[in-house]
Order: C-alpha cells, then structure tokens, then sequence
C-alpha cells in the first residue's frame, strides 16, 4: 500500500515507542511484530498477522488474519469479543477498529443494564436552605447580593462520576471512526444510557489512573476498551507525538498468552501452568549469577496437596513463520540452543516448540521431535525437543 510521507514519518516516531514496530527500508517502511490499529494523519491503518503459508497474501486471507488476531485476544484474555468465532473458517470483513469499538460498545451495555457503578461525589451550590456543609467563607464571596441563597458543599450518591465519565469520554471519542451502520445503531443505543453522566473530556492516562477496587472490577473490561479507545483516537496521536497507541499489540506476548491459554485448558487437575517462570540463572560467576531464563511456560505435576511438586514440560511459544513443508520445519538453530538450556537448567527431559499454525498447513504434520543423544555419564539418557504447530483459531 501507498503512505504519504507524514504518514510514514508518524509510523517512524511510534517505533522510538514501541521497539520492533516498524523499520525504514529503501522502498518504504517495513512493520513487524505488532499488530492491531494505529491513527495516522490522513487515514487509519490495519495492521494484521500473516497467517499464511505463502509469502503473498491470497484471496481471502484479510478476513482469516482479523479473525485469527480477533481470537487470539479473546482466548487470551486479552479484552471480550464475542463477535468472532472459534473456527478458522469464521471471516471478519467489518474494519478492524468497527469490531474493537463494537466489543466497547457491548461491555458498556452490559455494564449500563447491571446498573451503572454508583460513587459519592462532592458538589458545591447556592441552595434556597442548607444541605450539607454550609461555606461560611464561600457564601460572603458568592451571594453578597443574594442573601437569599446560602453555599453549600454536600456528597451525592450518584452515577455521575469519573469512571461513567470515562466510558462517556470514550464513546465521545470513538463515534467519527464508526464505519458500519449496525455499530452506529449499538453506539446511539449506549450513549442513551450514559446520558446522565456528565461529558468531559479524558484521556487514557487519565483512565489508567483511575483506582481499582473489588467494587470496581466489573468495569475492568469497559475500563481497558476506554484507556485503549482514548490513546488511539485522541488528535495528539494522529500527529504522532504522544505515546504509542493502546490498540497495537505485541504478537510474541499475544500469542504466548495464546498459547499459555490452550495449555491451562489442557492440563487436567494433576497438572499446573506457570506462566513467565519460574526464572533461574543458566550459570554463575564467582559471586555472581549470570544469564537469567525465563521459559514462557512451564507444566508441573502436583502432589496429593495440589501443590506443585516437580516439572513436567518446558515451553516456548515462538510467533515465527516456519515452513511445514521442509524436512526440520525451517526451526531455527538459535531456538533449539534455547530448549537445550531451559532442558539442562530445569532438569527436563521434554520441552517443547510451539509455533502458530499457518493457514492451509493443515494437511502437513503438525508435530516432529527432535531426539538429541546425550554423551558421557549421561550416554543412555536423551532430551526430546517437540516442535509444534497450534491454531490460531482454536
């Protein structure tokens, strides 16, 4: 596609915020890792996940890419949307940003016919009797000439405070960049609803601010849509100058959660996942410890207490495109090197490789294991390496 310079150079300023996002090449700007929306000055771009075998995007495969990103999120736990499927034939044609407003849209209702989250908030008026605090001070300032009137400060138990205001800041904001008719319908539907809370104006720092509470935690979802809506429709962030959009999200953290998701609903009640962990230095130095791992997930069996007793797996979710039709899967060497620390260091036998599953690669084999005979002491021992494809879909 075609970018007008100012559109290239904004793409080029969100990359000082969000490493990995684009880079300049001689031909144009080259975007990796990141996917989901960015406002640039003259228009708004879709960026979307390549979920294909092929180098060339072929027909059909925009829908397939949104619903695949759109499913990842929401098996994730990411956000709420219950617009896609959970089969790789599920197309999303609506405009990418339509789709994440309209999940907005629908957390808002939700949240507007369980009844809107209620606070005490301060006001201060000129009333006929006194309701309250009466200002002494404020009085003499304010009503010199309306004795008549007394100042009051007094708490009201009402719907009209910052996180309403929030959804109505949000709902605001987002309303020039609905495209479909059916998502103009559900937005007039839930600006009627917040229509007794007050429009002022927020952005998504002010969102993020915003205490958390067990009170709150059912607007822990509206909330996200809102601190996400507001740092990606706000006009400072058309320019390019403000902090990276709320609505780009990275793919190697998306799809480990993906995968660490799929995990969680395998694992039977014998087994826990731990996610990001544990961590443990490869070696040390003198006193000190050095090359910290991490292992994105790891299985363990549980004892008869529940608790976790020794480590089953070792996982690693890489968001890598590999050819399932080469004889070693295209796998990287760097990434085998990696397992092989992870199986030394956590004393495991089996790790595991996952990788996303490309569309129309399912016909091909979707596992392969690598054995690797070990030497010495260790010569009738041997480290399984599986590598694996999982569906973006599933």
């Amino acid at each position: 596609m075609w970018l007008t310079e100012a559109d290239a150079q904004a793409l080029l300023l969100l990359n000082q915020m969000r490493k990995g996002f684009c880079e300049r090449r001689a031909e144009g700007v080259k975007l990796a890792q990141y996917c989901g929306v960015v406002r640039l000055p003259t228009c708004v771009l879709e960026v979307l996940p390549k979920v294909g075998v092929s180098d060339a995007r072929l027909p059909g495969e925009v829908d397939s890419s949104r619903g695949a990103l759109l499913a990842m999120l929401h098996g994730a736990r990411r956000v709420t949307i219950k617009k896609v499927g959970t089969v790789q034939q599920q197309s999303v044609q609506a405009p990418l940003l339509d789709i994440f407003i309209e999940a907005f849209l629908l957390c808002a209702l939700e949240q507007a016919r369980r009844g809107l989250l209620s606070r005490y908030m301060v006001h201060a008026e000129d009333l006929p009797v006194i309701k309250g605090r009466f200002h002494a001070q404020g009085h003499a300032r304010r009503n010199a000439s309306r004795p008549h009137l007394l100042h009051c400060e007094y708490d009201e138990f009402t719907v009209d405070n910052v996180y309403n205001r929030s959804i109505r800041a949000a709902l605001v904001a987002c309303f020039g960049w609905i495209r479909t008719t059916a998502t103009q319908r559900l937005w007039y539907e839930a600006h009627a609803r917040y229509g007794n809370v007050s429009a002022v104006k927020m952005s998504a720092e002010d969102v993020a601010r915003l205490p958390r509470d067990r009170t709150t935690r059912r607007y822990t979802d509206v909330l996200t849509w809102c601190e996400w809506l507001l740092g990606t429709v706000s006009p400072a962030m058309a320019k390019g100058i403000t902090e990276a959009p709320g609505l780009l999200f990275d793919m190697n953290k998306l799809f480990e959660a993906h995968a660490a998701r799929l995990e969680e609903v395998r694992a039977g009640p014998n087994r826990i996942v731990n996610v990001q962990g544990p961590p443990l230095h490869l070696a040390s130095h003198g006193k000190h410890k050095i090359f910290l791992l991490k292992p994105d997930i790891t299985i363990w069996r549980t004892d008869l207490d529940g608790n976790a007793s020794s480590i089953d797996r070792v996982v690693d979710a890489k968001w890598k495109r590999i050819n399932p039709r080469a004889s070693d899967l295209g796998v990287d060497e760097g990434d085998i090197y990696q397992l092989l620390a992870y199986a030394l260091r956590y004393d495991c036998k089996t790790v595991e490789l996952v990788y996303p599953m490309p569309r129309g690669a399912e016909s091909y084999r979707s596992q392969m294991t690598f054995n690797i005979s070990l030497a010495g002491q260790y010569a009738n021992d041997s480290i399984a390496i599986s590598v694996k494809f999982i569906s973006l879909w599933e």
